[in-house]
Parts: C-alpha cells; structure tokens; sequence
C-alpha cells in the first residue's frame, strides 16, 4: 500500500504513473484515477475514470447487467 500512496504522491504533481495490479483491494483500488481493464486477447473492456468510490465503474458495469457488491475485489 505504501509503494502505491508513493505513487499517487507523484501522480498529484503531474508525473503520469501506469501501474498494472492483479485483484486491489478497495482501499488500494481508490487511489487510482483512470482504468484500463483489458480481456484475454486484449480486448478492451473498460477505459475510463474510476470515479469516487469507484461509483463510475460500478455504474457502468451496473448498466450492462454485472452489479459489484460493495467492497467485492
């Protein structure tokens, strides 16, 4: 957790920062911005802001038919 609030410290004054994490938990997941969420293959399945809480994500995958359950990883 601390290696990525050292990120996020850089991230607040401009530095880009690409990161690629298997399964966060909630809390480290909340320090990120933006997602890029990729299929097998590569096909993208999610690019976009996180947004508070995750509710951007959330909602969108709520839209197409996969709710996430609060604090679900």
């Amino acid at each position: 957790f601390s290696t990525v609030q050292f990120l996020r410290k850089l991230a607040d004054v401009g530095q880009a920062v690409l990161v690629t994490i298997h399964q966060p938990s909630a809390q480290l997941f909340a320090q990120f911005d933006t997602l890029l969420l990729l299929a097998k293959g590569g096909r993208t399945v999610y690019f976009g802001d996180i947004g508070d809480d995750a509710q951007a994500v959330k909602d969108y995958f709520g839209r197409y038919g996969c709710p996430c359950p609060e604090e679900a990883n």
